[in-house]
């Protein structure tokens, strides 16, 4: 079999790390391509032919591919190997199916609970969302199987679970000495040659470098937790956050909905004016668990805990 793919036409976005990886194997990469129609004489391929796209994102930023007439161009081949994966193929619902879909071409899915348009029917991930990460379609399958398990039965079922606190010492709670100087290594790879067939490329670290690596974690399951008692809003803890993600401002500032309110009664019994009381203001997306904050703060006002789920 002397085929061989050595060219991919896309306009579809790709990771940096695919990539490099796709020009490590010796694929050439024509972008911004979409194809138009395969060619083929006596049953068999000869060429493609491709179409120039004028944009890939629409105004909204989603993937939404326009093309140029007139901008063909064919590029012979003898092998074509279809690797769409945009778009899921809802060609067998009918009318009588009663499912209803979106102008993107995804079944019409309440994003709270998975319902579709039929009641008997849930839908999740791609085929609902369009594409997104799998981590995301887990969690809509999960909300998923508790509305069919609502459907089915009437009730809601209760999860036998219970939140199990752990506070840490804050003064042993370190990152890593210098771990923000540590650089991400990519995992060893099998040789070029060596990839054939179902062949794993990626392989493991050897333990030195798995250990190394690690130490870079953030630890995402541990995060700081403020006392209002306690805090004495001496900015302590903003000062010596390396990302600047914590603010004091006042009160009066603060900007939300009734719940806000409801807060600040509860707190205060009235709406503060200004100058009388501060807050902190809290950037979630930034914050790296590195536990300065806690270590910081005069008055222990600031713990660094984990909370999680445990079976009851």
């Amino acid at each position: 079999m002397a085929s061989i793919i050595e060219a991919i036409w896309s306009c579809s976005p790709a990771a940096r790390e695919e990539i490099e990886e796709a020009k490590e194997e010796g694929i050439r990469l024509y972008t911004r391509f979409g194809p138009k129609r395969i060619l083929g004489s006596d049953g068999k391929v000869t060429g493609i032919e491709l179409i120039r796209a004028s944009r890939v994102f629409d105004d909204n930023r989603r993937f939404n591919p326009q093309f140029i007439e007139g901008s063909e161009e064919t590029v012979d081949c003898d092998t074509v190997v279809l690797a769409i994966g945009q778009s899921a193929d809802l060609s067998w619902i009918r009318p009588e199916d009663n499912l209803k879909l979106t102008p993107r071409g995804t079944l019409q899915t309440d994003p709270q609970t998975m319902a579709t348009s039929r009641p008997d029917v849930f839908a999740g991930g791609d085929v609902a969302f369009g594409p997104r990460i799998i981590i995301t379609a887990v969690a809509e399958g999960k909300k998923a199987a508790i509305s069919i398990a609502k459907f089915l039965t009437g009730r809601v079922p209760a999860e036998p679970r219970q939140a199990r606190v752990t506070i840490y010492n804050t003064l042993r709670y370190r990152m890593k000495p210098d771990y923000e100087k540590l650089v991400r290594r990519a995992p060893p790879t099998l040789s070029v040659d060596r990839r054939i067939g179902i062949a794993e490329v990626e392989k493991d670290y050897p333990e030195s470098e798995a250990r190394r690596q690690a130490d870079r974690c953030l630890k995402c399951h541990i995060g700081p937790v403020f006392d209002g008692n306690e805090c004495v809003l001496c900015g302590g803890c903003a000062d010596v956050c390396p990302e600047f993600c914590l603010r004091l401002v006042d009160v009066v500032d603060l900007r939300g909905d009734e719940r806000l309110q409801a807060a600040l009664l509860a707190r205060y019994g009235r709406v503060p004016e200004r100058g009388e009381q501060g807050a902190i203001i809290k950037d979630e997306t930034r914050c790296i668990r590195c536990g300065l904050c806690a270590a910081r703060c005069p008055t222990g006002a600031i713990t660094m805990e984990r909370v999680e789920l445990v079976q009851a």
